[in-house]
């Protein structure tokens, strides 16, 4: 009688591996029970293989879900992690820009504050402007009220911001004070309440020392006396010193030392 020929079905899970050699190793046994029953017996033996792996099979497949549940949520914990994360430094953010908010705000109270201290100080430097120059030497007449006009003007303009009217301010404020540190000569028109008022003369300033003119002739020269206010005539010897200072100050002479009255100091009172 021929042994029955078993081949057993292929599988990757050691489970299934057993389950063929269980089957192998009781096929001579069941060999001399007789045809019908071995092959009830083999029946039974694939039937059980059969359910194990498909019991494998689900096994692994919920361990595959396990292990995409287990990814998914990972996940999910990773990227609300990132939003903690993100929503912690919006946060910062924000609490920073109403810092900010706030700062400015409170700058901006005190901008208010000031515009209503500057006004008056503004106008309080420029009535200080006006009254110096009426008392300054008279040099450069016309172009110094032009300038003062001019600020006076700016100062009534609304178009005009306060920063803007300061600014102006403080250029003319520059501009005197530079002519205390400057030689000049240049040709004007006398003053008309002079005795020779309307005669066109060349005018010397030495800072705010001293203020001279020269007739365009050579013959009348005289200094500015700022106690009486007036013109005083100097001595012939003076007109030749004054013409050659005028010709220093236009670059068509050389720089040498010169020797010129100065007015007579004023008392302090």
């Amino acid at each position: 009688m021929k042994q029955p020929f078993f081949v057993a079905p292929k599988t990757t899970s050691w489970r299934n591996n057993a389950l063929v050699f269980g089957a192998l190793a009781i096929l001579p046994l069941l060999a001399v029970a007789g045809t019908d029953t071995l092959q009830e017996a083999l029946q039974t033996q694939l039937r059980i293989q059969q359910e194990a792996v498909a019991t494998q099979q689900q096994v692994e497949q919920l361990d595959d879900e396990q292990q995409r549940l287990l990814q998914a949520y990972q996940q999910v914990l990773q990227q609300s992690e990132q939003l903690q994360a993100q929503n912690a430094q919006l946060q910062r953010m924000i609490d920073k820009q109403n810092s900010e908010h706030s700062r400015l705000q409170q700058q901006i109270l005190q901008l208010d504050s000031t515009r209503s201290e500057l006004a008056p100080l503004l106008e309080q430097m420029l009535k200080v402007l006006e009254e110096f120059v009426r008392l300054d030497l008279p040099f450069l007449p016309q172009e110094r009220q032009q300038r003062l006009q001019a600020l006076r003007d700016a100062q009534d303009d609304p178009a005009l911001s306060l920063a803007d009217k300061y600014q102006r301010l403080w250029q003319a404020y520059q501009v005197e004070m530079g002519y205390g540190h400057s030689l000049e000569s240049y040709s004007a028109t006398l003053h008309a309440e002079s005795a020779t008022g309307g005669q066109l003369v060349n005018f010397l300033r030495l800072g705010r020392v001293a203020l001279y003119y020269l007739s365009l002739d050579g013959t009348q020269a005289a200094i500015w006396d700022a106690t009486a206010q007036q013109w005083q005539a100097l001595a012939p010897e003076y007109r030749a010193t004054v013409r050659t200072a005028i010709r220093i100050t236009k670059g068509q002479a050389n720089a040498q030392l010169l020797l010129l009255p100065l007015p007579a100091a004023q008392e302090t009172p």
